[in-house]
């Protein structure tokens, strides 16, 4: 659910002419090794409590998020960074698929929370 919303444009000065999806998200190398954390706190079976890695995971697909979201334009338009020409220039397709990715989190925080309750 958090990778559905990167192929939808998010960035961009006029809709149809200059748009960046959020696609560029996924061809970021940490966001790959993220991937993999993700998948490996979540298969592997640890001997000990295995959840941080999966957590971490999350966190660095959304920091990976707020990254492009600040410097996006820096190589593509500008040459400078601005926190206002971001907010400006940003579809509300990036800040719904930020949100999802903050619900995502706190479900899953939520839930691992909930398990170690039932299983004390």
């Amino acid at each position: 659910m958090i990778f559905q919303r990167c192929f939808l444009s998010w960035f961009g000065g006029a809709r149809g002419i200059k748009e960046i999806s959020g696609s560029i998200v996924l061809l970021n190398p940490i966001t790959i090794l993220c991937i993999i954390l993700f998948v490996v706190g979540l298969w592997y079976p640890f001997k000990k409590d295995r959840n941080w890695i999966s957590l971490v995971a999350i966190l660095g697909i959304i920091g990976v998020k707020i990254y492009e979201f600040i410097f996006w334009h820096y190589m593509t338009m500008t040459g400078k960074v601005s926190l206002s020409l971001s907010l400006q220039l940003t579809y509300p397709e990036f800040y719904f698929s930020l949100a999802v990715s903050f619900i995502i989190l706190f479900l899953y925080i939520f839930m691992n929370n909930k398990k170690h309750k039932l299983a004390m």
